[in-house]
């Protein structure tokens, strides 16, 4: 922020000045009026408006200067990262807050991005104008801000993690990455307090802690305004003038310089220690798992469903084979009829009755296919005509063009020719027309539609069919088929 805002000399007069990064025709050409016009506010136990009173182009930088009445400060990140006494900046920039919030100013301001006045004692505080803040000031990385508050709030989340940089030398929020850091943020990614400071005061340490956690690990809403108050009532004992030299971070050597820490033996920081690598682990491991089923939520929402329906299949087909059809009763040549027939109709169940072992495999398998397909396109389609009609049927009916794909037997002629009685088997020979659609017959499977012009195709086929008496019931146990 120091190269953008900085003191500037106009013809020997002092003045405040805003780099705003442009030459003089970009600067005429944006109309950048805002910069002159929209007032900044000095406030200490009282507001004072702070207006530009002009534009120069600067010679050394070659770009459009907007100044105004000099005040000598600097930025509340910078005031916290150098030298100076940081608690007595935070105190003045909460104090100036507080006023705000009392006393609401007649102009809007940008509460984080602020000078603090080179005399912290004086108590002034300097909240540059809003859009020549957004235009020339750098307020270092953004883990201070939290992307979902505003206002007051935002000032009180800032509070907390400017402090947690004081106190711990390290920030709350160390990613670069800014998606990464913003999810940290929302989810109080942070190392906690008492592994950061263990030696400090735990009535502020706790305020800190409870301000960086998100809102769902609190009762209630952030009150910023009241937890500036109470960051304010713990801080000023312990501020000191800045010419006395300070080092805020603990060494636990001379912890009584702010009356905000607590000498600890070394025992117990080695127990911190120990309770910190397990944090540290459990914690990694929590939110890369966390982030992983953020970051696959679909896929592993599909991976569920695809179990549970794996699952209501299962279940399925165990309701629907203790509910099967049987043979029970037929002769062989009823039960081969069964069979043929139930193909037209996509009935894998009443295929399934008819057959052992791996009798009849491939056609239970392709009529399941069919079944699948069938459902698939009513679900998607539920007014559109059947993918699939019997052979019988469309016969029955006179054939003809029809939309739907023909499939199944006709013209089914059944002979006997041996008989063992001591095995208790019987052969039959099956003679039939098989009924297809034309796509099923294609060399490529570039038609995914049926074609309703195309009519069916069909062959003549001759299976020699093996039944068994199994438990009472004749059963297909073996087809040797032959086109």
């Amino acid at each position: 922020m120091e190269n953008d805002v900085f003191r500037f000399d106009l013809n020997g007069q002092i003045t405040l000045g805003f780099d705003t990064g442009l030459d003089s025709r970009a600067f005429a050409q944006a109309k950048f009026a805002q910069f002159i016009t929209e007032p900044g506010l000095i406030v200490n136990n009282s507001v004072e408006l702070w207006n530009a009173t002009g534009v120069a182009e600067s010679e050394e930088r070659q770009t459009m200067i907007v100044y105004g009445p000099f005040f000598e400060g600097d930025s509340l990140f910078s005031q916290i990262s150098g030298n100076h006494s940081p608690l007595n900046s935070i105190a003045a920039w909460i104090k100036a807050l507080l006023f705000l919030a009392d006393s609401p100013p007649p102009v809007p301001f940008q509460p984080l991005v602020v000078l603090i006045g080179k005399n912290d004692f004086d108590g002034k505080v300097f909240f540059i104008p809003p859009n020549l803040s957004m235009r020339c000031l750098k307020s270092g990385t953004a883990w201070y801000v939290h992307p979902d508050l505003e206002g007051i709030n935002l000032a009180a989340f800032a509070a907390a993690a400017l402090l947690y940089r004081i106190f711990s030398g390290e920030v709350p929020y160390p990613q670069k990455d800014e998606l990464i850091l913003r999810q940290d943020i929302r989810e109080g990614n942070f190392l906690p307090m008492r592994f950061a400071v263990p030696s400090l005061d735990e009535k502020i340490a706790s305020l800190i802690q409870s301000v960086l956690e998100p809102p769902d690990k609190k009762s209630g809403a952030l009150n910023g305004k009241a937890v500036l108050a109470e960051f304010l009532a713990i801080l000023q004992p312990a501020l000191i003038d800045e010419t006395q030299k300070i080092d805020v971070l603990p060494d636990n050597k001379n912890l009584t310089t702010t009356g905000l820490f607590k000498a600890l033996s070394e025992e117990t920081l080695l127990q911190i220690e120990k309770e910190k690598a397990q944090y540290l682990k459990v914690k990694t491991a929590s939110v890369k798992t966390k982030r992983f089923v953020m970051r696959n939520t679909t896929l592993l929402l599909c991976f569920l469903a695809g179990i549970a329906a794996c699952v209501l299949i299962a279940i399925s087909i165990v309701n629907s084979r203790a509910m099967l059809p049987t043979t029970a009763g037929l002769d062989p040549e009823q039960v081969i009829r069964a069979y043929y027939y139930a193909m037209g109709d996509l009935d894998h169940q009443l295929m399934e009755a008819c057959v052992i072992k791996n009798a009849g495999k491939s056609d239970i398998r392709l009529v399941i296919n069919f079944v699948v397909v069938s459902k698939t396109r009513q679900a998607y389609e539920m007014f559109a005509p059947p993918l699939f009609i019997s052979a019988k049927e469309w016969l029955d009916n006179g054939g003809g063009i029809v939309e739907s794909g023909v499939f199944g037997v006709s013209d089914l002629d059944v002979k006997e020719q041996i008989t063992n009685n001591r095995e208790q088997s019987v052969q039959y020979q099956v003679n039939y027309t098989m009924w297809f659609p034309p796509q099923m017959m294609d060399d490529s499977d570039e038609n995914n539609e049926y074609d309703r012009n195309r009519p069916p195709l069909s062959r003549r086929q001759s299976d020699l069919v093996t039944l068994i008496l199994h438990k009472g019931n004749w059963r297909i146990s073996e087809i040797d088929r032959s086109s």
